[in-house]
């Protein structure tokens, strides 16, 4: 690891330990709407390494910002930021609390410890990791998920215990897992010695399967059944589901620079007698893309049935799978877009462009941004984004100090 590109270095002869700083700014004009749109997102991460079997790594981040458009709409009806989670939303003056101008201030803490065997030895191959973050199954680097993606997903507590059967090898054969996780509900409980009752939430126990093979094909298995948290005390008056049993799998290939792969799910509601409520849902997911050495061009389509606007305020009454004001999965019904990025490494340079077509609005997005010092992750970026209905345009200019935390 390259401690010349870390702020603080606390490291030993035992351990490296790192601390850097989380840093976005963005300002710029939006019409129509506010005379200005800005975000101011702040923080600090760290990661650890010792004893060769344990690591960790953390982020706090702060968030304030102007939001219009989609991240607008959904804020408004849902009460969460995605990829955040809950938020608070306008100022107490009453200012900026509408579509055209929504205030949202939130925050976002992320973590994890993790304990690996000694690559000999009767354990060798488990792996333990008590984490708080951002979940994501299935086909890796895509926007959308049907079982949640970093850019949509509330962090939440999971642990997990693994075994992959070729322990230190960056892309294992086979991985098989097991973790519980708490998601939390929009419905609040009966008050409490505080002013404000607590949210409900529920309990999931999940298993996993994944196989990568020398050919570069991959698939995946996933099954987890969702219970609420508290049913004795719930089942008088509480109307919606009260359980869930879910799968779903994933594939994806590789031929030469060309991939492609697939993401399904289904979720089978259960009511307090155990029946199942008709219909079973199911999400789908397909994406294809094409790599080259500096970038990549990627497409994907994804569906699932229901409501969107019932999916923004009351997320829970046709699934379980829901956290934080979130769906644990696709946030639209249905959403199709194209993403396009290019590195310039001899100028420290990226540009990105993305189109996309969802239930709230046809949107494109384009991005400049260029790496400032070559061993500091300071960026200045140049951003326009354009919804076509109803028609908005903002442009901004922004500082972004950033480093993987894990």
């Amino acid at each position: 690891m390259d401690s010349t590109r870390h702020l603080l270095d606390f490291s030993s002869d035992r351990a490296t330990v790192f601390v850097d700083p989380l840093l976005e700014l963005a300002w710029g004009p939006s019409f129509p709407g506010p005379h200005r749109v800005w975000r101011n997102i702040r923080g600090a991460t760290f990661k650890a390494h010792w004893d060769d079997q344990w690591s960790a790594w953390g982020s706090l981040e702060e968030h304030q910002s102007i939001r219009v458009g989609q991240d607008a709409w959904w804020c408004q009806n849902s009460g969460s930021l995605p990829g955040w989670g809950r938020a608070k939303t306008g100022r107490s003056d009453g200012d900026w609390n509408t579509l055209d101008s929504l205030y949202v201030d939130v925050a976002r803490a992320e973590g994890g410890l993790h304990w690996e065997a000694q690559s000999m030895g009767r354990l060798a191959g488990w792996t333990l990791d008590l984490v708080v973050n951002r979940w994501h199954w299935g086909v890796k680097g895509t926007q959308h998920g049907v079982l949640g993606s970093p850019s949509t997903q509330a962090p939440a507590p999971r642990l997990r215990v693994a075994h992959q059967n070729t322990p230190g090898d960056e892309t294992p054969s086979a991985l098989t897992w097991f973790e519980t996780t708490k998601w939390v509900l929009n419905q609040r409980g009966p008050l409490g010695a505080t002013s404000e009752s607590l949210f409900e939430w529920t309990q999931s126990w999940i298993v996993g399967h994944e196989r990568r093979s020398e050919t570069h094909r991959h698939w995946g298995l996933v099954a987890g059944h969702t219970r609420l948290a508290g049913r004795d005390r719930l089942q008088s008056v509480w109307t919606d589901p009260a359980s869930a049993w879910w799968g779903g799998l994933s594939a994806s290939s590789r031929i030469q620079s060309f991939w492609f792969g697939a993401e399904a799910i289904w979720e089978s509601i259960r009511q307090w007698d155990g029946t199942a409520d008709d219909p079973t849902t199911c999400r789908l997911l397909g994406v294809a893309g094409v790599d080259w050495p500096d970038g990549h061009l990627r497409l994907e389509h994804a569906r699932q049935p229901g409501d969107v606007e019932l999916r923004a305020t009351a997320s829970s009454e046709r699934s379980l799978l829901t956290h934080a004001g979130l769906p644990v999965g696709l946030i639209w019904t249905r959403a199709t877009s194209i993403y396009l990025s290019q590195d310039w490494p001899q100028i420290r340079s990226n540009v990105s462009l993305s189109a996309e077509r969802n239930d709230y609005s046809d949107v494109i997005f384009g991005q400049c941004q260029i790496q400032l010092w070559e061993q500091w992750p300071v960026h200045i970026t140049i951003t326009s984004t354009l919804w076509l209905k109803p028609q908005i345009r903002v442009f901004q200019m922004g500082l972004v100090w950033s480093s993987n935390p894990r």
